[in-house]
């Protein structure tokens, strides 16, 4: 980077290297206010997936400025995709690190897992500069063997990384886990531990779903009909505090939350969420589980309303929430709170 911008160069201009400098740190300390504004919600959601993305991404980033120098014509765009990069390994891993420091505090020792954990990385960075001190004046001038060097060590350092993020295993639920855990239930009638879903919980690719689903949509997403307001009511009266909107043809599902809501509220209609896909997906004939529920469930699937199938489906989950619930904690999992990534959008009933 240094050689990039004139370090060195006679005929290079002090005031063209600090300009570009400037752009290079400006447009980084950018990318970091609006990644954090676009995607800080999901941080919490999926600490695993965010923490491999941003040791990829670092990697990536020292990359392109190793290269920068190479392509002078291109050197800014290459530093300000570098900065860019750089700027969103910098949110994406303090925060992650941030949820799993918390996570592995399991005597409520934050500031002890903490400390030991940057002392490691201390440690782990001693060493990088006492061998990078040897070896570097060995390969002086040999560039392809530099280059071999990199890469293997590039390598190896995400090999690691996906290997330390694939074995935590996180008991609190987001959508991916909820999503697993649900199927299994509806499928076998049985709760999963822990361990065995987050072995099967996606790291890096999105989750394959029948619907989209968004949690925490605004009032007017899912009261589209005049008929979507007087069953909304209904609904608040008999005490439930979100709105279901299902969308067959859009493939969709969106969730109010009352401002009200609780986390036991919001969890029973993630429940109810899962129990749609699942429904919609044509599995409920081969479960156990819902069997005392067929005729109902069938009533739902062949109706032309699709206010009837979310009903159907909420009434199926008043009845089995605490049953569930149950099962949950015996297995280990935390219901006293969720991570489903739900967004700030509320609504009020006067």
């Amino acid at each position: 980077m240094l050689k990039g911008v004139g370090v060195g160069d006679s005929s290079a201009s002090p005031v063209a290297a600090t300009l570009t400098w400037i752009l290079k740190d400006g447009l980084g300390m950018t990318g970091r206010i609006l990644f954090a504004w676009l995607r800080g919600y999901d941080l919490d959601c999926n600490a695993k997936k965010w923490r491999l993305i941003a040791d990829i991404l670092n990697d990536i980033a020292i990359c392109m400025q190793l290269v920068s120098p190479f392509f002078p014509s291109c050197f800014l765009l290459i530093a300000c995709l570098a900065s860019i990069t750089q700027s969103v390994v910098g949110v994406a891993g303090g925060a992650t690190r941030a949820a799993l420091v918390q996570h592995q505090a399991r005597r409520d020792n934050m500031a002890d897992v903490s400390a030991k954990d940057g002392s490691q990385e201390t440690l782990v960075n001693l060493c990088g500069l006492l061998i990078g001190l040897i070896i570097t004046p060995l390969i002086a001038g040999q560039t392809v063997f530099v280059w071999s060097l990199f890469f293997s060590f590039t390598l190896l350092h995400l090999y690691s990384n996906y290997k330390a993020v694939s074995v935590v295993s996180m008991e609190t639920l987001n959508c991916n886990r909820l999503h697993l855990l649900m199927r299994n239930l509806f499928l076998n009638g049985t709760i999963s531990e822990p361990n065995i879903v987050n072995r099967e919980e996606p790291l890096l690719f999105r989750q394959e779903r029948f619907f989209t689903v968004e949690y925490g949509s605004s009032l007017s997403s899912v009261l589209i009909h005049s008929s979507d307001y007087s069953r909304s009511i209904l609904q608040f009266n008999k005490g439930q505090k979100f709105i279901i909107k299902l969308s067959k043809t859009k493939r969709q599902i969106r969730v109010a939350f009352h401002c009200g809501s609780s986390s036991s509220d919001q969890l029973k209609a993630g429940l109810t969420v899962e129990l749609i896909e699942f429904v919609c997906g044509g599995c409920y004939g081969d479960s156990n589980y819902l069997k005392d529920y067929a005729l109902l469930i069938r009533k739902g699937v062949e109706s032309t309303d699709e206010s009837v199938l979310v009903d159907v489906c909420q009434d199926i989950i008043n009845d089995l929430f605490s049953s569930i619930l149950d099962q949950l904690r015996k297995e280990g999992w935390t219901v006293s709170h969720h991570l489903l990534g739900i967004k700030e959008w509320r609504y009020n009933v006067s």
